[in-house]
């Protein structure tokens, strides 16, 4: 079970790691087409290292913004820490990408075809 900060914290990372990503969106052009969304954060029991867990769509070069955005992590860092001033040390940031959006259109677009193939 996780300690309470720990999720606590996590949740809070999410959401300013999410702020973020839209304002970045706005400054930067390889980021313009994109919609970022922060699926998830999570902490190790330190609170030294989060993971970040990134959905991008649409997906078609999903890696290469993914590599973009590790390529940032310092400057992702730092604009973090001006935005959570009140915690000790900020995490180092380790992020991947969350495919589970293109998983479930996967099987979605599979039972459609196989619900087509009944008819």
């Amino acid at each position: 079970m996780k300690p309470k900060r720990q999720d606590r914290l996590g949740r809070e990372i999410q959401r300013q790691l999410g702020e973020i990503f839209l304002s970045l969106s706005r400054d930067y052009d390889q980021f313009k087409d994109k919609f970022l969304s922060v699926t998830g954060v999570k902490l190790t029991p330190d609170l030294l290292e989060a993971r970040a867990y990134i959905s991008i769509y649409p997906s078609d070069n999903a890696q290469q913004v993914l590599e973009q955005i590790k390529a940032m992590k310092s400057q992702i860092r730092y604009l973090l820490g001006q935005r959570m001033s009140h915690i000790r040390r900020i995490p180092d940031l380790k992020f991947f990408l969350d495919d589970s959006l293109d998983y479930i259109e996967h099987i979605d677009n599979l039972l459609k075809k196989d619900k087509q193939d009944d008819n």
